[in-house]
């Protein structure tokens, strides 16, 4: 096909038509897109404290708020994903769709033979509308928002972090503190707040003045939308902690007349003069507002943890937020799953894969080959079959090398083991089975030894991913040399299994195979060196570092203006 020609093509009648139709495929992705990360943001949770007094947030709150930001997007788009491949395979796969039905019993309406801008209406119409309606469809959904969310810590996170607040210790910023200590005006508060004397009661009191006046300063637009959505959760505090606001007043002052203002420890001394007329009914005083306390602080805990997840984005920044504050925890810090870089690896080689098939379709084209030899025309079918097969076999080789090293490491006995040879072995034996289907498929169900030479592939990839996690174990880099390496052994590979196999479309090897050898080896080498490098990134990254906060930034609090005890 001569230049002219090519030009000829592209300004026909037939591709003005499917310009005409094309464009409602990325219009329909872009849809899908934007309403695949809104919906992952359902169902809202109600979030139940743990411990102290039985108490939920009224507002349900939305799952973006329950974890980082970070692990919310990495979960969201691979929803996403999952919906932007139903809906091209919708598309273009629709006979696997009618197989699928056809074993089921189910009767679909005929839209293969509609127009292309018919059957993208038609699937966004299943994927947003059916979902949150037709039964069967909506108890997919749920049952895969549901494993997602659990996946991202969704709302765990945020629970967790409330505890982690809860629990460790709290020191307001300087202002903060003197602002509070200048509203106190009962005598063991204020002896408590100055460090004049013990109490759990009113050093909690202390603390819950100063984290409300903390989240009643917080200033900001992030801050300002997420305030709005829990409103009446705010308010709920506010009318909770005026509800024991009484109570704790007329404690105090009954205190104050019972408890010496020389005693140093309020807690010891009560519960050493429990014979004393008045201590134990105070004691048990005590005790009740001691629970009621605990339950608001814990709450304001929780609303700190969806706050900093709501307002900052980055683990640093959420830690710095949380320093600031006086907290002295961090956010949970989660290793990479193994299951992201086996997922993220297979994503990338089926892209490859698709990429490669187009380039031959494309230079088959360009080079007038599919006209004298029209066998060599690959249908879609076989294309999509042929990404979905190697992209298995990928993920199998990958996942069987993660867990055998991670067995091996735990099993360690001394003794010199061939490991990565032995992932070689057990690659190949895990996926050969795979190659063995594709050329029966492939060559119309007779079987060859093809398969045996073309799986060297997945034999050299496994031997090589073992090399990569040793190196990941040192805490090495990522290693360009390794991964040329392990392009040129796949593109050797794929030299040598195109060559020495029966040829599929002649019975005699000639120049068509010495092409598809060429075509095949550049393929392997490329693929193999793409795979290498985003394995050892991705799978380099590791948890372990410990979270460094960032530095404390200059905050100016206004004090809540009311007189407390």
């Amino acid at each position: 096909m001569s230049v002219y020609d090519l030009i000829s093509l592209l300004v026909s009648d037939e591709s003005r038509k499917f310009l005409a139709n094309i464009w409602t495929v990325p219009v329909g992705m872009a849809v899908l897109y934007f309403y695949g990360l809104s919906h992952f943001n359902t169902p809202q949770y109600s979030l139940e404290l743990s411990s102290g007094e039985p108490f939920r947030l009224i507002t349900l709150t939305p799952p973006i708020f329950t974890t980082t930001r970070a692990r919310y997007n990495n979960y969201a788009y691979r929803y996403v994903l999952i919906l932007e491949v139903v809906f091209l395979v919708f598309l273009f796969a629709h006979s696997v769709i009618e197989d699928a039905a056809t074993i089921g019993k189910v009767q679909l309406p005929n839209w293969a033979d509609q127009p292309l801008h018919y059957r993208v209406v038609l699937a966004l119409f299943v994927l947003t509308g059916l979902l949150s309606s037709f039964p069967i469809i909506k108890q997919i959904d749920a049952w895969l928002l549901e494993n997602l969310h659990k996946s991202a810590y969704i709302p765990d996170d945020a629970k967790n972090l409330g505890e982690k607040l809860y629990n460790c210790s709290f020191s307001p910023p300087p202002d903060v503190r003197r602002a509070v200590q200048s509203m106190l005006n009962m005598r063991d508060t204020i002896r408590v707040a100055e460090g004049k004397a013990a109490g759990v009661l009113e050093k909690r009191l202390f603390e819950i003045l100063c984290l409300r006046s903390l989240l009643q300063a917080r200033r900001g637009e992030r801050f300002t939308e997420f305030k709005i959505t829990l409103e009446r959760d705010f308010r709920a505090l506010t009318e909770q902690s005026q509800s024991i606001r009484s109570a704790v007043i007329s404690y105090l002052r009954t205190q104050e007349r019972i408890v010496p203002e020389d005693a140093s420890d309020i807690d010891a001394y009560i519960s050493e003069n429990t014979d004393a007329e008045g201590m134990l009914e105070l004691s048990e005083r005590r005790q009740e507002l001691q629970a009621r306390c605990d339950s608001v602080y814990e709450t304001l805990c929780l609303v700190v943890a969806l706050s900093v997840f709501a307002t900052q984005f980055d683990p640093e920044d959420i830690d710095s937020a949380i320093g600031e504050m006086g907290f002295s925890t961090t956010v949970d810090r989660l290793p990479p799953s193994d299951w992201n870089t086996i997922g993220l690896v297979s994503a990338s080689t089926f892209v490859l894969m698709l990429a490669f098939n187009g380039l031959y379709v494309l230079i088959g084209y360009l080079s007038g080959l599919f006209d004298k030899y029209p066998v060599m025309m690959p249908s879609k079918v076989d294309i999509i079959r042929y990404a979905v097969i190697y992209t298995f076999a990928y993920a199998i080789v990958i996942w069987l090398s993660i867990y055998c090293k991670r067995k091996w490491r735990r099993t360690d006995d001394g003794e010199y083991r061939p490991e990565d040879l032995l992932l070689a072995v057990f690659a190949y034996f895990a996926t050969v089975w795979l190659n063995v289907i594709f050329s029966l498929i492939l060559r119309g169900g007779q079987f060859t030894y093809a398969p045996f030479l073309y799986a060297l592939n997945q034999a050299i990839l496994g031997y090589f991913i073992g090399l990569y996690i040793d190196r990941s174990m040192k805490s090495s880099g990522v290693s360009v040399g390794l991964a040329l390496i392990q392009a040129t052994a796949q593109a050797t590979a794929a030299v040598i299994a195109t060559t020495l196999s029966p040829s599929v479309f002649s019975p005699t090897f000639g120049i068509l195979d010495l092409q598809i050898a060429a075509f095949a080896s550049l393929q392997a080498a490329f693929s193999g060196f793409i795979i290498s490098i985003l394995f050892q990134r991705l799978y380099g990254r590791t948890g372990s570092a410990g979270p460094q906060l960032a530095p404390n930034l200059q905050a100016t609090y206004q004090p809540v203006p009311a007189r407390s005890p």
